[in-house]
């Protein structure tokens, strides 16, 4: 009977096993983890029966066999806890995130950079928001903005931060919205990249404000861009100067302190003293005061008035470090003899390679350039209004003597 038992399983598993029933035969196919080799194992324990050998032998395919099961059962087990816990962390995950999200509408992407992403949201309540997610969880930049904006607070001139978050995901800022762009999208929307003195004075004239409340805090941007100054509504009536707001504090600083060798803030906009060393020239320490902010906007305006950088004949970037080090502003530009004495004298004073020679922010307040356009904007701004309120026509003549012409279309 045993025979009949063995000869049918030698059948069901054909000749092969058939020629490989040796010793190094049965150890082979222990150690293949196979469901198909059940049969198999089972015909050889019943044929090794009369063979003491071959009985050692089976009794080794079957206690491999019985820990290769419960191995299968132990990773299954396992596998199956993993997934429980796997959703309950993406359960409380979620539940985290949407005390934040859940808050908000988010809508399209309107800017970035290597570190955050800025979206247009609204808020529960109908507010419209910024929301800048940083890629990477506790990154220096997130840190550095949201400390740098609960210093400063609140100012005119100044993007607001309205809230933060810190989510298992991702950290993010809540920031006022404007909604008329950055500085560089109407730069590049003007004829020949090109504005008018008296829209560069009132636009810089802003920026300068916002760096001197920065110097008031103790709080050094370190990267002042037309890309991180947004532009809003709120400007004075019937003025085609946007309310201007200084973004993205990524860089600030409270104090000065060693540069990373890479330097600081953006190449092109960035002092001497916070670009690499150049070979050749002194090395210059940033003096704080705001005097590294206001080589950017001595840049920013040249950008403005010009149409292109003071250092655009560089090709690399070891050439614009070296322009800039050594102050050599390209004015053999036509458009640079067609600008007013005191514009080229303000942009001058600011784009000088030692610091301590720069303007602080209080004093180019008082430059002429800056102040005469002031004033006449606050003028322009105080006759327009009458005009709208249909008073003053005295006042609507003295606005078409100063600034050569009135919009204004009612009896006068």
């Amino acid at each position: 009977m045993e025979s009949a038992a063995l000869g049918a399983a030698l059948m069901a598993v054909g000749p092969t096993a058939t020629a490989t029933a040796g010793a190094g035969g049965l150890a082979a196919l222990a150690l293949a983890p196979c469901a198909a080799l059940v049969p198999v194992a089972l015909a050889l324990w019943a044929w090794s029966q009369s063979d003491d050998k071959s009985r050692r032998a089976a009794t080794s395919i079957r206690k491999v066999w019985l820990g290769y099961k419960q191995r299968r059962e132990f990773l299954k087990l396992r596998e199956e806890r993993a997934r429980a816990e796997d959703d309950w962390d993406m359960w409380l995950m979620d539940f985290k995130e949407s005390r934040h999200r859940a808050r908000f509408s988010v809508g399209k992407e309107v800017g970035g950079g290597a570190t955050s992403t800025v979206f247009e949201a609204f808020m529960c309540c109908g507010r419209r928001v910024a929301l800048k997610v940083f890629h990477r969880k506790h990154t220096f930049s997130f840190n550095n903005e949201k400390q740098a904006l609960q210093r400063v607070g609140a100012h005119p001139h100044i993007i607001r931060l309205l809230e933060s978050f810190e989510d298992p995901q991702e950290d993010g800022l809540v920031l006022e919205f404007c909604n008329r762009g950055s500085l560089y999208e109407l730069y590049l929307s003007c004829d020949r990249y090109r504005m008018e003195e008296i829209i560069v004075s009132k636009i810089v004239s802003q920026v300068v404000l916002a760096l001197q409340h920065l110097v008031a805090c103790g709080i050094e941007h370190r990267d002042v861009k037309p890309e991180n100054i947004l532009l809003d509504d709120g400007g004075d009536a019937g003025d085609e100067v946007p309310l201007v707001k200084l973004a993205d504090f990524g860089w600030a600083s409270a104090e000065p302190g060693p540069i990373p060798p890479s330097g600081v803030g953006t190449l092109w906009y960035a002092p001497p003293e916070l670009n690499p060393p150049v070979v050749g020239v002194d090395m210059r320490f940033a003096t704080g005061g705001g005097k590294s902010d206001m080589w950017s906007v001595g840049i920013i305006t040249y950008l403005l008035l010009i149409g292109h950088s003071p250092f655009h004949l560089a090709v690399e970037e070891d050439e614009v470090m070296l322009l800039a080090a050594k102050g050599q502003v390209d004015t053999q530009t036509e458009v640079w003899n067609e600008l007013s004495f005191v514009a080229k004298s303000f942009m001058m004073k600011l784009i000088r390679p030692d610091p301590v020679q720069r303007l602080s922010p209080s004093d180019a307040l008082e430059v002429q350039f800056l102040k005469t356009c002031s004033l006449e904007g606050e003028l322009r701004g105080r006759l327009w209004k009458e005009a709208k309120s249909g008073r003053g026509c005295d006042g609507i003549k003295a606005m078409c003597w100063i600034f050569g012409g009135c919009s204004y279309k009612g009896p006068c």
